[in-house]
């Protein structure tokens, strides 16, 4: 008889179990992949071009730079991008070495009890690496050229020294967590502030100046290569290099086209660089630094960002006048009219009207050198998982530029699921849009809305049939 009850009382704890299963299941409210534009008010349609060609392309040379954000460790970063290149009909031709993204001179930093790791003097004559990767199409007569930039290997150098200890503290150590942390606090901590926005806090310091001036040689890189003379090969690296490219600029070949993947803090070093800001006001090469990026501008078609923070660090723009001194304008940036002080405008800067600064060189008429409009629109797409603690709407720092043919499109989708409506990984949902499969696809090759604004992926050019 016992058996038998046993029997019986089986399928009960099977039962149990389905059904916990089940409730499972159902906590996860949202799953990672679906996809919309925020405030979407168009017709069906197509909403934006991938990172890769279209199917009606007619460019022989498509180049990709790509710079990592946050606590990004392996210099490897970008092979999540690389990799997936072949899958879409193209062949990895070139897998080119890093090279040190040198500085016009070397800068040392000094700073009180400033350790910096293999680096006893705290000298650098470069700030970052970049390589070039090259892929060529299987069917067609085109060519694919991907620079990576890797920058937080010597950011880490100057920073980890101080925020190492922390870390370790925060680490689950054996079986069982330490009862003196909270096991999730420890993790967000250890992994999202001393390894994530200890990055953003490098940045805002005088770091942020090497940083760009690395991102800078790792463009003046690509954009020689673009143009292709051994002069321009010659232009010496570091700050104000992309000024000197400007007078080798008119022998770059039509068909070239620039694209950008920038991750988390890239979005704004990538955005400060091009917008250059600080270079147009050192005379006397201005003018050059300004027309330099107007073609890289004019010659753009797609500029992703992937948990971009322009918002969160606007105030690192922001100018302090003394009282009753009166408002001194800043130095207008490339195409935007120096900030007005009124009542509609009483602060010196607003991030909105700075944040088209290198959008803003893409002009109808760009320069004599240069006649005529911009062949293609330049879309610049951010994806915000609505659970990343550090990722913000691009459309909360920019604005749409309907006049020189820049879009502005706010992609909303999860990178990780969410729980009960309660809780996401803060670390899967952070700048993990190249891991998650159907916002991978949207980024390489596009996608189309429906008239909700929700998304679907396109197919590229090359990519085989399933």
């Amino acid at each position: 008889m016992r058996s038998r009850d046993q029997g019986r009382r089986a399928p009960a704890w099977m039962g149990l179990i389905a059904l916990l299963a089940a409730a499972g299941v159902a906590a996860c409210t949202s799953p990672a992949g679906p996809a919309r534009i925020d405030n979407y008010n168009r017709p069906a349609g197509p909403a934006f071009p991938g990172l890769l060609p279209a199917p009606d392309s007619h460019v022989a040379r498509r180049f990709i730079f790509q710079v990592h954000g946050i606590h990004t460790e392996n210099e490897d970063w970008g092979n999540s991008l690389l990799d997936k290149i072949p899958a879409y009909g193209y062949v990895h031709r070139g897998k080119g070495p890093w090279s040190p993204a040198r500085l016009a001179e070397p800068r040392r930093l000094i700073g009180q009890a400033l350790p910096c790791t293999g680096n006893p003097t705290c000298t650098f004559p470069a700030f970052g690496k970049y390589k070039k990767d090259v892929f060529t199409s299987t069917t067609a007569n085109e060519e694919i050229v991907v620079f990576t930039y890797f920058w937080r290997g010597d950011l880490w150098s100057v920073t980890g020294p101080y925020l190492q200890p922390d870390i370790q503290s925060n680490a689950t150590k054996g079986l069982f967590p330490s009862t003196r942390k909270s096991l999730i606090n420890a993790a967000i901590k250890g992994g999202l502030v001393d390894n994530g926005l200890s990055d953003a806090a490098g940045y805002l310091s005088g770091v942020g100046e090497l940083e760009r001036e690395g991102l800078e040689s790792a463009l003046c890189a690509m954009f020689a290569d673009a143009i292709a003379t051994e002069a321009a090969r010659r232009v010496p690296p570091g700050e104000g290099c992309l000024a000197s490219l400007y007078q080798f600029d008119n022998a770059m070949p039509d068909q070239i086209e620039f694209n950008f993947l920038s991750h988390s803090l890239g979005s704004r070093m990538l955005y400060d660089v091009l917008s250059g800001e600080d270079a147009q006001t050192k005379a006397p090469r201005a003018a050059d630094a300004v027309g330099a990026r107007r073609t890289i501008a004019n010659h753009t078609r797609t500029f992703f960002m992937a948990a971009n923070q322009l918002p969160l660090l606007a105030v690192a723009s922001i100018n302090v006048d003394r009282p009753g001194a009166g408002l001194a304008p800043s130095p207008p940036g490339a195409g935007v009219a120096p900030p007005v002080a009124d009542a509609t405008h009483p602060t010196a800067l607003s991030l909105t009207r700075r944040a088209q600064g290198f959008f803003n060189l893409r002009a109808a008429s760009p320069d004599a050198r240069h006649p005529g409009a911009p062949k293609t629109e330049l879309t610049v797409v951010a994806f915000q998982d609505p659970d990343d603690l550090l990722g913000y709407k691009a459309s909360d720092g920019v604005t749409p530029d309907p006049a020189h043919a820049i879009t502005f499109v706010d992609v909303v989708h999860r990178n990780t699921s969410q729980w009960l409506f309660l809780l996401a990984s803060p670390l899967s949902a952070h700048d993990n849009e190249l891991n998650e499969p159907h916002s991978r696809q949207m980024i390489l090759c596009g996608a189309r809305a429906d008239s909700g604004g929700k998304l679907t992926a396109n197919r590229c050019a090359g990519e085989p049939k399933r």
